[in-house]
């Protein structure tokens, strides 16, 4: 029994899926109008999912903070998403929502063009590890982030073959 609703889980099935195995993707996917996909590092096992949400007409939302990934998702997949009507959302995760919500916050009450924002996240934990304390998975992600950094650059000017306009005044480096 489920502790916030009251109802009997036994009568919710389960789906298996393997990102090795694109039938069992495809298939999970078809059953369903929505993917929530927690598990990364995204750039090994995201893209399977994507494409077989994407095939089979399914929203696809993931916690992926992983800039490659995503851009890569949006320049292979947004055409086939955008004309079948599937949304393929990324960076929902605690981590980007906290400065999601302040630059919104920000934008709103701001009276003026904010062409520029700066973010500092703090957390903390009442755990009696005293060291710094970060997931496997994140820091997976992180390290092969750097080292893949220059994939960037070359993803952006596939995506944005025109540049953006200048963000005027312009700001000093820090």
């Amino acid at each position: 029994t489920c502790c916030f609703t009251g109802e009997d889980l036994t009568k919710v099935s389960v789906i298996v899926a393997d990102v090795n195995d694109e039938s069992s993707l495809l298939k999970m996917a078809a059953q369903t109008r929505l993917v929530i996909n927690t598990v990364g590092p995204y750039r090994f096992y995201g893209e399977a999912v994507v494409k077989a949400c994407v095939a089979s007409g399914a929203h696809h939302v993931d916690v992926s903070g992983e800039p490659q990934y995503m851009e890569r998702m949006q320049l292979e997949y947004h055409e086939e998403a955008k004309q079948k009507g599937v949304y393929v959302v990324s960076a929902c995760g605690f981590d980007s929502v906290p400065a999601d919500l302040g630059t919104i916050f920000l934008v709103d009450k701001f009276k003026g063009d904010v062409n520029s924002v700066e973010t500092y996240l703090q957390s903390s934990s009442k755990s009696e590890h005293k060291g710094p304390s970060i997931h496997y998975g994140t820091w997976e992600s992180a390290v092969y982030g750097l080292a893949h950094a220059g994939e960037l650059r070359p993803l952006r000017e596939k995506l944005y073959p025109k540049r953006l306009p200048q963000m005027l005044p312009k700001l000093k480096p820090r």
